[in-house]
């Protein structure tokens, strides 16, 4: 490898845009951090604060913190993957980082990755590792397993000659070389009947690089024929990343070859939406001829991008022509023209964007609109109270006017309410006790205990089961078995809504019903009957309205109130509603998993069939993924059944809050000689600071919403691309 520093003197290198457009999403979702710390002060200085509430937001707020951006490219042998990556980070590094000369320079796949608090190193993991039972991603915290070589970034053959080990091969015997789950077909081999394979698994370079500091992680994969069976990389690797670039030679096209590691390893992705699946057709300068025909050229090429189009089943938009070496040079020689020629500048410029943008739809889903969401029930929550809030000043008003009234009355009415909300509390966390047992039930679906059985019943069945047919029937049955979990919890799901949807509709309701009772009553009542007729209304209100759902008739009274909850409601707060959760996420991520087990099982069907060690390992790495899906369920089960009432304890306590405010000020009215103009006046003040209120959380839910700055790529290509809100049906 030769590593190429831009000349000093008369050249002036050419930027790349695309670290520009990393750093404006870093900061989009930096200003999104800044919105959700603002929300948790407001929620704090207005005493409304809550525990679970708060932890939600902190969680949003890691999420949203999370810069990895991960691309990952793949081809055969002499694709010009490495060249492609040096392009690309060439104009920050003004180097080659990886080998790129001729022959099989990259042998096992590499990361490149940033970590701020670690020197620059290259860690090689040993390819005898294969043959255990440890995943990738748990040997990565292993720092023991890896040969550890610290990096001189200033000295040019040094480097040269530590990331020259990525290319390392060992000569073993054919046997063993089956053992670690190479396809020998595939492998070089040598004259006394041995064969060479990669002496490392896995490579990981720690480097100081504008890109990667910026959470861009690339991947780069040697030819994975010859890579052999890594299961590793098809079902954690691949799948982490948001875009796949896909490299071919433009000469010839989609190959055998190419084909067949598309199928096995990445086609399956295409139904994934937070993967960007690329193809490039590569080294377009060997087109390049000063006798043909620059429009014959032209046609030629569309027609390869048509076809690759076609055979790959990808839209034109994702086929791009582009010269990795050409892009390379261009940009080490400053030659504007050349890079033009190359196309690369276009490609990254498109192939960010669509990053970005894919992974901007992403948090919009997992963490905007969960933002959204607490906004909202809180905005909901303040617009029933102005409207209560006015309609009671007028009425206090009319009073001061026609001359009648005492404040003492008025706040004597107010010192009510807010002893209704206080008990409307209490019942509220009583009413947990009324759903306890169905989220226990709820969360017995995915149980881990669960998992664990299925996990050993299938290694059992391996060690009895002799023949791949078996194996088969086996991971076969383990799917089986976690479907039906995830089944039960979609049962257990919509139950456990009917009787949410249940409490809040006859809490809401009730909360308008008690206004309405509020409004009859006669301002001569005395405190002690005020009192007095406050423990009985609440006791009989909480015995009827919340015990009926621990009643035994208690299937009765949900169906009943889940029918009835389709039509439209006459009060202002149905707008406070629990959260949902989307089930079909950890659904679509199991049937993913199972259709790349499946088409791994077809692809290294001598392996199954005749190594116990590679079928362990694959089996492995599936479970470890399906852990993955089955343990994040049960989290997300549980979060989402500690938060169902948070929405309607927040609108309890911030009605008790106004309520205590307005008995401060009733109050203090009544205790004053203010004229009655004066009175008016304080009093629309109050309501004036709620507006105030009001107003701010609109706003924060205006700034949260707003979208990236920036033309979107499925916008600028003209693509179809799936709204959030056409997604299938969530709870």
């Amino acid at each position: 490898m030769t590593i190429v520093h831009a000349p000093q003197s008369d050249i002036k290198m050419i930027p790349s845009p695309i670290l520009t457009q990393v750093e404006s999403f870093q900061h989009w979702k930096n200003d999104i951090i800044r919105d959700i710390a603002r929300y948790r002060a407001w929620l704090r200085d207005n005493v409304i604060y809550d525990q679970r509430v708060d932890k939600e937001l902190q969680l949003i707020q890691a999420r949203l913190r999370d810069k990895t951006l991960s691309i990952a490219f793949v081809g055969e042998f002499s694709r010009g993957k490495s060249e492609l990556i040096n392009a690309l980070l060439f104009p920050q590094s003004e180097q080659r980082l990886l080998p790129s000369t001729l022959g099989r320079t990259t042998m096992c796949p590499t990361e490149l990755i940033y970590e701020q608090c670690s020197e620059p190193y290259l860690k090689l993991l040993p390819i005898e590792t294969r043959q255990e039972a440890l995943p990738l991603k748990h040997l990565k915290q292993q720092e023991d397993r890896w040969l550890h070589i610290p990096l001189d970034i200033n000295d040019s053959k040094e480097l040269q000659n530590t990331l020259s080990h990525i290319g390392d091969t060992k000569k073993i015997t054919v046997e063993e070389a089956e053992l670690l789950g190479f396809d020998c077909q595939f492998l070089e081999s040598s004259s006394d009947a041995h064969v060479y394979v990669p002496t490392w698994r896995h490579a990981l370079i720690n480097i100081d690089h504008p890109l990667l500091r910026q959470g861009i992680r690339i991947l780069d994969t040697p030819g994975l024929n010859a890579l052999g069976c890594e299961p590793d990389l098809t079902f954690n690797l691949l799948p982490d990343c948001q875009a796949i670039v896909f490299l071919l030679n433009v000469d010839s096209g989609v190959t055998a070859t190419d084909m067949q590691i598309w199928r096995d390893h990445i086609g399956q992705l295409q139904d994934r939406s937070a993967t960007n699946l690329f193809a490039i057709l590569n080294k377009i300068d060997l087109l390049w001829d000063d006798f043909a025909d620059d429009e014959e050229i032209k046609q030629s090429v569309k027609k390869m991008k048509t076809l690759t189009a076609q055979q790959l089943n990808l839209e034109e938009s994702a086929i791009f022509t582009l010269s990795a070496k050409q892009g390379l040079h261009a940009r080490i020689k400053g030659d504007e023209d050349l890079l033009k020629k190359s196309n690369i500048a276009q490609f990254e410029t498109l192939m960010f964007e669509s990053l970005i943008d894919k992974k901007e739809q992403s948090l919009r889903k997992n963490a905007i609109e969960k933002t959204i969401f607490l906004l909202g029930n809180t905005k909901a929550t303040l617009q029933a109270q102005l409207k209560q809030l006015e309609a009671d000043n007028r009425s206090v008003i009319a009073m001061l006017n026609q001359g009648h009234g005492e404040m003492k009355s008025i706040a004597q009415q107010a010192k009510r309410d807010q002893v209704v909300y206080q008990n409307q509390i209490i019942a509220l966390k009583a009413s947990k006790q009324a759903i306890a047992k169905q989220v226990n039930t709820l969360l017995l679906s995915v149980n881990q205990d669960h998992f664990s059985t299925y996990l050993e019943t299938t290694r059992t069945n391996f060690k009895e089961s002799w023949s791949s047919i078996g194996i088969r029937e086996s991971i076969a049955h383990f799917f089986t078995c976690l479907e039906s979990d995830f089944t039960h919890l979609e049962i257990e799901t919509n139950t456990t809504i009917k009787i949410v949807w249940s409490i809040y509709d006859k809490v809401l309701a009730n909360s308008k019903l008690t206004h309405n009772a509020n409004d009859d009553n006669h301002p001569d009542n005395t405190d002690s009957n005020i009192d007095k007729n406050i423990d009985r209304n609440i006791d009989r209100n909480i015995d009827r309205n919340i015990g009926n759902t621990i009643d035994s008739n208690i299937d009765n009274d949900i169906n009943n109130n889940w029918d009835s909850h389709s039509s439209e409601q006459e009060h202002d707060l149905d707008l406070v509603q629990p959260t949902e959760f989307r089930i079909f996420e950890f659904n679509h991520s199991l049937a993913g998993l199972k259709t790349k087990a499946t088409q791994y099982q077809k692809s290294f069907r001598s392996l199954l069939s005749g190594q116990r060690k590679s079928t362990h390992h694959f089996f492995n790495s599936v479970a470890a993924e399906a852990q993955q899906i089955h343990q994040a369920a049960h989290v997300e089960a549980k979060a989402w059944a500690d938060g169902l009432l948070i929405p309607l304890i927040q609108h309890a306590t911030s009605r008790k809050l106004l309520l205590d405010q307005k008995v401060k000020v009733f109050k203090a009215l009544a205790e004053t000689n203010k004229s009655q103009r004066q009175k008016q006046q304080e009093l629309v003040q109050f309501q004036a600071s709620i507006q105030l209120q009001f107003e701010d959380i609109n706003l924060m839910i205006q700034s949260v919403s707003q979208k990236r700055p920036q033309q979107s790529f499925y916008e600028s290509l003209k693509l179809k691309s799936t709204p959030i809100s056409s997604e299938p049906q969530v709870y």
